[in-house]
């Protein structure tokens, strides 16, 4: 969990409010092409706050994440990745993502 203080914003003013998360993964390393597979949940929520006394409610998320990733040189890695936030629970108060990802790593010797 993670407090975020009120703040005064030009003539706007935000009360204080908390930030929750939950997160929870697990990875595989498997022999067929010698790939690691992974696969995550998070569950976020936000507390309603206020803005020049105007309430808002609470926002709640569900993720999950899925990425494969292959360690090609002792250098150099490679994955893929996926994230949607639309497959389970039940989001409130929010937008809802999906997002595809794309990683190449150097590793600087």
């Amino acid at each position: 969990s993670l407090r975020l203080l009120e703040k005064d914003f030009d003539n706007s003013e935000v009360s204080s409010f908390f930030d929750h998360s939950f997160a929870n993964f697990v990875t595989y390393h498997g022999s067929f092409w010698d790939l690691s597979y992974s696969a995550g949940y998070i569950w976020q929520v936000i507390e309603g706050k206020k803005l020049n006394n105007n309430s808002a409610q609470n926002s709640e998320v569900n993720s999950l994440i899925f990425s494969v990733g292959k360690v090609l040189t002792e250098n150099i890695s490679l994955s893929a990745s996926w994230s949607d936030q639309s497959l389970i629970g039940k989001s409130k108060n929010t937008l809802i993502n999906r997002m595809y990802g794309l990683n190449l790593n150097y590793n600087f010797n």
